[in-house]
């Protein structure tokens, strides 16, 4: 078998070449290469990357170091020395050292492993295909004996002629070539079947069976014993059961999913037993497999084994294990189609999903290699760590990063909010305006002046949010207005505000989290800037539902200019989050875009709901699916099955009349949570953060113990407003007030309101005084090393030295106010969050400031202003044994799964608060339309608003269906909801009853 790489760097071309013609000189012989193969030598001190190894059962290893120069470009060799020269001027180099050294190390490595004791031959070239013998020839200061004549272009004429130069070479050594035995161990050592013939017909699978039994062969353990050991995935379907013993030997590959037996009496395999490789099945026979083996999902099978080259469109229901079907992908492109890790690129939505996604397949691999003990998954796993896996905000950065030069930018961009920028923008634009223009008209409008700068603010970055860029916003088109100065007013801001702000950015070298989305666009129509970047990459995406309309383009873009091969899937009824811009018509836009076709695949098994609980789901969502708006877009072929058994009453359905919610909720609370059973939990899953603490203050008061997973509440949390206290400190420390505050803190643990405190007034000088009396150096010390070390460095030194995470439980004993008995658990749940939230700090600090020279007053500004504007940053989802009840907004649940489910607040309007204006859709667009753009403020209002406002209702109610059908889905076997007996319009209790929700679903 021969290995290439994608295409990458100088000499690429020779290399393909080269190794092209040992494919076609030594097909059918016992031989193998490879291009560009890293080898680590034994004690891993230094790694090795040959251009072309070629190893022959009978002529021996070869190593092949391909230059592209031209005879011109050497300018002579001395020694092992090679003088040339190229377009940066002079170099030196040693083609031929660096071939024998490769091949020294890479001999010692197969003598150790294999055995071989160098009872084989080994050669090492240089190769220059561009430089023909008569040229060589002609250069007298070439003609020494101390320089090994290379392959030229003339031995690479045809494969004839390579094929008797390597001969050649060969027979001048008598070793004797490798027998049977030791060639297989080489071939084993490079993961290579020997049954795999060179001709490219495969013989052997490299990453999966599927055996379809008649009946059980006399050998089969031993058989099944041997692929697994070799790390195959196996798939087998049986019509004869196997015994426990049988199963219980082979247990630990069971239960990490390599191996997976699905037994039925069937009359659909032929006589005998069929062994398919590595996927080599039609999509047809697969549903045939299904039918007759319904635990069998055909659906992740092929997209697992989908063709290389294919386009991906994945439409993933919930709890239908997208995530395990993901990482299988990836380990079959990796062992069945030789695809590098660095070639493989994964997007997910959140930095939660990142870090679960990294640690998926790092597990996935290190299992891999406990249960084969072969090294190549440990190195597989050891590169995760390099692959890139991101949220599409951090690849968009790399993007911007890579392209920088392009907008104006360096490549050292850092993210700002330039929030204070913006409304100073505004107010100069305003300022400039009424410089030439009477204000009192605009007096008259009793609209305060800071409030209308506000309601600006607002609007400029709700475009930022749908993804508009520069252009985009002076093409919107504003319509008429019954008032044609704060008409003309818009327009002149937004005419403005852009470009200054452009101008700002550059200046600083930053830029906003929108723009790493919306400055994407600059590229979509330049194909020229895009071919700078990287070719030929697998690009996956999760979560693809919630994409913008800018994202769409870009990944079409990629598909289209460097040939990406795009892995998409997601799913449009779990598409929550609209009010960032995303487009739940994101997968129907991305195929009318692509100029290449998708795949399409559908998984239905869902692993996570009980059967007859999802046949109820089922239902309720075919009634939304049918209605008038079509609320949600489902149909028949959404119905997911389950073959999971339901154990309890799983459906629990009870109005309440006016002012009866809390003691309604109370009951059942009371009741359900003494259900659970071990680690079983029950989440309380609510529309929003103020909801959340609601339910919050009623399980306090009930003693139950919580996690509460909310949105955007990160930079509110007790972890980051200590560590802001303690910089300030650091900052001033001449202010005694600011150091009482820091020495509080779990980073110092005094406690210091006494009486003698208060007696100071608040006098400095006694304030001083008293912090000497009580506390002596213990802060100042660490002031006066602040001139020495870096921010981080004494943080950490003050966290070791101060025993800061053993404070933690003693500041949070001094507020509990729960019952005795709770006390414990709680305490260890807020314990256990803030350490979580603290180190989740810190990586964020470490990642932003990483490429400056970073102050303690840079890190404390920067943490200010996220403390003051950021609510898009979630806390780290935190896992608990001791805590049995969740309470989680359904926006933060999403990818989560509980025992039970507990919608307790369905009465809320979900449209009372009333917007001030809205941004039509570009995805809505027709053909040569602009963007509409609708506002209200007080009493004044354009033509478009009360249009926009229809649709946006409209569409807001199925974004709410789908907020439901995103909340119903997280349960396993239970769900309970309340409902008011009172119908409430735009509720999520008039969505429920409207579908049936209290007529026997």
């Amino acid at each position: 078998m021969f290995y290439s790489v994608k295409p990458n760097g100088a000499g690429y071309e020779e290399e393909v070449l080269l190794l092209s013609l040992l494919n076609d000189a030594f097909k059918k012989d016992n031989a193998f290469a490879f291009q560009q193969l890293p080898i680590n030598t034994l004690n891993e001190a230094y790694r090795y990357e040959s251009d072309i190894m070629f190893f022959h059962q009978q002529l021996g290893m070869f190593i092949f170091e391909v230059k592209s120069y031209k005879i011109d470009q050497i300018k002579g060799i001395l020694g092992t020395e090679w003088r040339c020269e190229g377009s940066q001027g002079l170099f030196t180099v040693s083609p031929q050292k660096q071939a024998e050294n490769q091949m020294f190390h890479i001999r010692n490595i197969l003598n150790q492993r294999c055995m071989l004791h160098n009872l084989f031959n080994t050669h090492a070239f240089v190769v220059l295909p561009n430089i023909s013998y008569e040229e060589w020839d002609a250069r007298n200061d070439l003609q020494k004996e101390y320089i090994k004549r290379p392959l030229l272009k003339d031995d690479l004429l045809n494969a004839n002629i390579l094929y008797e130069t390597i001969q050649t070479f060969a027979n001048r050594l008598k070793l004797k070539p490798l027998d049977d035995i030791k060639w297989k161990d080489i071939l084993d050592y490079f993961m290579i079947s020997p049954e795999r013939k060179i001709s490219g017909t495969s013989t052997q699978a490299f990453f999966s069976e599927l055996h379809l039994l008649n009946t059980l062969p006399n050998d089969y353990a031993d058989m099944l014993q041997t692929k697994l050991s070799q790390g195959l995935k196996l798939y087998v379907l049986t019509q004869q059961p196997f015994n426990s013993e049988f199963k219980k030997a082979f247990y630990p590959f069971i239960e990490n999913f390599q191996l997976l037996i699905y037994e039925q009496p069937t009359s659909i395999f032929s006589e005998k037993n069929e062994f398919i490789l590595d996927g080599d099945i039609s999509n047809d026979r697969l549903k045939s497999l299904e039918a007759a083996f319904p635990n069998f999902n055909s659906g992740q099978y092929a997209i697992i084994h989908a063709p290389r080259d294919g386009n991906l469109m994945v439409s993933a229901g919930a709890g239908t294990g997208k995530t395990h079907v993901m990482v299988d992908r990836v380990l079959f492109l990796l062992l069945k189609e030789q695809v590098p890790l660095d070639d493989i690129t994964m997007i997910t939505f959140t930095n939660d999903s990142t870090n679960e996604m990294k640690q998926r397949l790092e597990n996935r691999l290190l299992t891999l290699f406990k249960l084969t003990n072969k090294s190549l998954f440990l190195n597989f796993a050891e590169d995760i760590s390099s692959m890139e896996i991101s949220t599409i905000h951090s690849f968009a950065k790399r993007i911007l990063q890579a392209l920088a030069h392009e907008l104006g930018y360096g490549t050292e961009l850092s993210l700002r909010s330039f929030k204070y920028e913006k409304q100073k923008i505004i107010f100069e634009i305003l300022d400039d305006y009424f410089l030439s223009n009477t204000i009192s008209e605009f007096l008259d409008t009793k609209i305060r002046y800071y409030d209308f700068v506000t309601i600006l603010l607002d609007i400029w970055e709700g475009m930022e949010k749908k993804g508009l860029s520069m252009n985009e916003i002076d093409e919107l088109d504003f319509g008429k207005a019954n008032h044609p100065l704060l008409h003309n007013l818009i327009l002149e801001v937004f005419s403005k505000c852009e470009l200054a702000l452009e101008k700002e950015k550059q200046a600083q070298q930053a830029i906003t989290m929108s723009d790493l989305i919306r400055k994407l666009k600059n590229f979509t129509g330049n194909d020229k800037a895009l071919r700078q970047l990287a070719p030929g990459k697998y690009l996956f995406i999760d979560e693809f539902q919630d994409s913008d309309d800018v994202q769409i383009e870009f990944i079409a873009k990629l598909q289209e200019i460097l040939n990406y091969k795009i892995f998409v899937v997601g799913d449009i009824k779990q598409a929550i989050y609209r009010f960032r811009g995303a487009d739940y018509r994101a997968f129907k836009e991305l195929t009318e875009r692509s100029k290449k076709p998708f795949l399409p695949y559908t998984l239905h098994h869902n692993y996570r709901t009980a059967e007859t609980l999802l046949k109820r789901m089922h239902e309720l969502f075919s009634n939304w699916g049918q209605s008038y708006n079509q609320d949600l877009t489902y149909s028949e072929e959404d119905c997911l099955t389950s073959n999971i058994p339901s154990y309890t009453k799983e459906w629990h359905i009870k109005e309440y009349s006016y002012h009866e919610m809390d003691t309604v909720n109370r009951s059942l609370l009371q009741e359900h949570v003494l259900q659970l059973k071990g680690e079983e939990k029950l989440a309380i899953l609510v529309r929003t953060n103020n909801q959340a603490r609601k339910m919050k203050i009623l399980c306090d008061a009930l003693s139950i113990s919580t996690i509460q997973n909310l949105d955007g509440q990160f930079y509110l949390c007790d972890a980051v407003k200590h560590f802001r206290t303690l910089l300030v400190a650091l900052q001033y420390p001449d202010q005694p007030m600011y150091v009482f505050e820091a020495l509080q803190t779990p980073y110092f643990g005094y406690k210091l309101n006494d009486k003698n405190f208060i007696a100071t007034q608040g006098n400095k000088n006694r304030l001083k005084q008293f912090l000497n009396e009580h506390v002596g150096t213990t802060f100042s010390k660490y002031a006066v090393l602040v001139r020495d070390y870096s921010p981080l460095t004494i943080i950490q030194m003050i966290m070791n030295e101060q025993n800061f995470y053993s404070r933690i439980e003693d500041y949070y004993k001094q507020q509990l106010t729960v019952q005795k008995q709770e006390q414990e658990k709680q305490l260890a749940l807020l314990v256990q969050r803030y350490k979580v939230n603290m180190q989740h700090l810190l990586t964020i600090i470490e990642q932003h400031f990483a490429t400056n020279a970073t102050t303690i007053p840079m890190i404390s500004n920067w943490l200010d202003i996220q403390m003051k504007t950021n609510r898009t940053e979630n806390e780290p989802t935190i896992q608990s044994h001791t805590a049995q009840v969740v309470i989680s907004t359904v926006h933060r649940s999403k990818g989560l799964e509980y025992h039970t489910v507990f919608l307790p607040i369905t009465n809320n309007p979900y449209n009372a608060i009333k917007p001030k204006f809205f941004i039509e859709d570009g995805i809505a667009l027709k053909e040569g339309k602009n963007r509409r753009f609708g506002w209200r403020i007080e009493n004044f209002s354009n033509n478009y608003f009360d249009l926009l406002n229809v649709e946006e209702n409209n569409e807001a109610r199925k974004e709410e269906t789908r907020l439901l059908y995103v909340a119903l889905t997280r349960a396993k076997q239970k769900v309970i909801i309340t409902l008011p007996s009172k119908n409430i319009n735009n509720s999520w209790s008039e969505l429920l009853k409207e579908a049936g929700i209290l007529g026997g679903v």
